[in-house]
């Protein structure tokens, strides 16, 4: 299985997507429980980006998987304010997968908005990416999970909430700042936005 590179490259997401597409590319798909294996004692930056990522995919297309995928935030997230260093995933949840084709397709249609992204993440006013940062994007992210479970009532609507989860991984992953604070006010605003169109 290729391991997901450590540390953090000048295109942090390009390189989480090709992660995925080698591994659905060796054998025909790619499911839940070799993804989280390729992370497995790393940083909780890289698992918030590509659960994000997966709801923007097709596999998010597919009803109850956003609720699924919006499950693991809460408790991969929950289990970082609480200190764990090793997050547990229930078996269950290991099939879940996506096809190589789909892997392929979202990649050639994601690949310009990855590009831009990637250009402009780099470290910066990293104290706002301090020690405390990594419990309050936490926090954040497990209401932007929460969100999501009746936003997906909503054609398309689930992709905000997820965008966020993606921006603030790779704040954490890129130790930036910046992004970090963009992140966080976009995340205020998809939840107040959701909670408005659900209300």
């Amino acid at each position: 299985m290729p391991c997901v590179k450590s540390g953090m490259s000048s295109t942090p997401l390009h390189d989480i997507l090709s992660d995925i597409d080698e591994m659905a590319e060796k054998d025909g798909s790619v499911n839940l429980k070799s993804l989280l294996e390729s992370f497995e004692n790393r940083s909780f930056g890289p698992v918030l980006a590509l659960l994000g990522i997966l709801a923007i995919s097709p596999l998010g297309a597919v009803p109850g998987i956003p609720i699924v995928l919006a499950g693991l935030v809460i408790l991969w997230a929950g289990q970082i304010l609480i200190g764990r260093s090793h997050p547990w995933v229930p078996s269950a949840l290991h099939s879940i997968s996506l096809k190589e084709s789909q892997v392929e397709s979202f990649q050639e249609k994601a690949e310009p908005a990855i590009d831009h992204i990637d250009n402009w993440v780099k470290p910066r006013f990293e104290w706002a990416v301090g020690t405390y940062s990594e419990y309050i994007i936490a926090a954040m992210s497990i209401a932007l999970s929460l969100i999501m479970i009746p936003l997906e009532l909503i054609p398309f609507a689930v992709a905000l909430p997820a965008g966020g989860l993606v921006l603030l991984g790779l704040s954490l992953m890129a130790k930036d700042g910046i992004l970090t604070l963009i992140s966080m006010a976009f995340g205020v605003i998809v939840l107040v936005g959701g909670l408005l169109s659900v209300i």
